[in-house]
């Protein structure tokens, strides 16, 4: 295995359930998002992969790994350009995200990748490079990244549902970032089911139940 994982799986009830990854953001680590598994109310398997860039003890990042970049970080001035920028680290990541899915055993077909704000740029970059043909992709809080590419890859991904949600007062990951992937998402052919809330940069439980009924609706759709 490429990366730490929490899992945690439901009570044998001999029904299938949906795969959900959540990554989380950055300086969070495998434990951080876990208490959507109850909040959702949603019975699956879910995976909480862990970045493997060390911050400081129990703070992970997918990217960046430089100190340049990560003392731009610090400053506040790196994600205000993440738009146009490419980042090779984060293909990496995805390849090693997709080789455990692999290795665990998980149907892409039955998993829906999600994430919170770095870790949703993670899903949604693993579905382009590997045009993965989830269930559906899950973005929190996310932003558009490496705008040119994205659009590129996302012409010949597969067409899968998206919940996305966004904070209009978001100071971390600004919500026209958030606006600008749902455009292109849309762009390209996607039904992007959009949440935006009166918040900053988190995950309110108003929009935990309304991620919830998305996975719901779209497991019943495919029975």
């Amino acid at each position: 295995m490429n990366l730490q994982w929490n899992r945690f799986t439901p009570m044998d009830s001999g029904k299938e359930v949906p795969s959900i990854v959540m990554a989380h953001g950055f300086g969070a680590n495998m434990d951080d998002l876990t208490s959507l598994s109850v909040e959702s109310e949603i019975q699956a398997n879910w995976l909480f992969p862990q970045a493997p860039i060390p911050l400081q003890p129990g703070s992970y990042a997918w990217f960046p790994s430089d100190r340049e970049s990560l003392e731009a970080v610090f400053a506040g001035a790196y994600f205000s350009r993440i738009e146009e920028m490419e980042v090779p680290e984060l293909d990496r990541r995805s390849d090693e995200l997709m080789q455990d899915l692999r290795e665990m055993g998980i149907d892409i077909k039955n998993c829906f990748l999600g994430g919170f704000s770095q870790g949703s740029m993670l899903a949604v970059r693993t579905w382009l490079r590997h045009r993965a043909d989830a269930a559906g992709l899950i973005i929190l809080s996310g932003s558009l990244i490496a705008r040119e590419s994205s659009a590129d890859l996302a012409g010949q991904a597969p067409k899968i549902p998206v919940f996305q949600s966004h904070g209009t007062m978001d100071p971390v990951l600004p919500f026209s970032g958030a606006q600008a992937l749902r455009e292109m998402l849309e762009s390209r052919g996607l039904d992007v089911d959009f949440h935006a809330f009166p918040g900053q940069h988190g995950v309110p439980p108003e929009i935990c139940r309304d991620m919830g009924r998305f996975i719901s609706g779209q497991t019943r759709q495919d029975r």
